[in-house]
């Protein structure tokens, strides 16, 4: 597995744990994340405040498809279930475009339904 895949495993595997510290440890400091359709977040901060969304309870469960790389991009898709607080599960797929810059995640594009 390439360094950068196994970033972007250690970055959603953060995510299944709620672990901020791992996630942002794979950021850069001026991570720029574009959920397209939703918002877009600039920076550490802003990336760790979304890391819990308000609206859903628990830890998601997230599984990965494929993983396809290509120069400095990472493309995943996969699909998961994350719980909202009123109890309703919520089924989704989604498509994350990872960019690199000196072994860090840049920027993330998100893409989900």
């Amino acid at each position: 597995m390439s360094s950068q895949k196994a970033i972007v495993e250690k970055y959603i595997d953060g995510f299944r744990h709620s672990d901020h510290a791992k996630i942002l440890s794979c950021l850069t400091d001026d991570i720029v994340w574009k959920l397209h359709g939703y918002r877009t977040l600039e920076g550490k901060a802003a990336f760790d405040g979304e890391i819990n969304n308000e609206n859903f309870t628990g830890k998601p469960t997230l599984n990965l498809e494929h993983l396809i790389e290509e120069g400095d991009r990472v493309a995943v898709m996969g699909n998961g279930q994350a719980t909202e607080i009123s109890g309703q599960v919520k089924n989704f797929v989604f498509c994350d475009v990872f960019a690199f810059r000196e072994g860090l995640i840049c920027q993330i594009d998100t893409y989900l339904v």
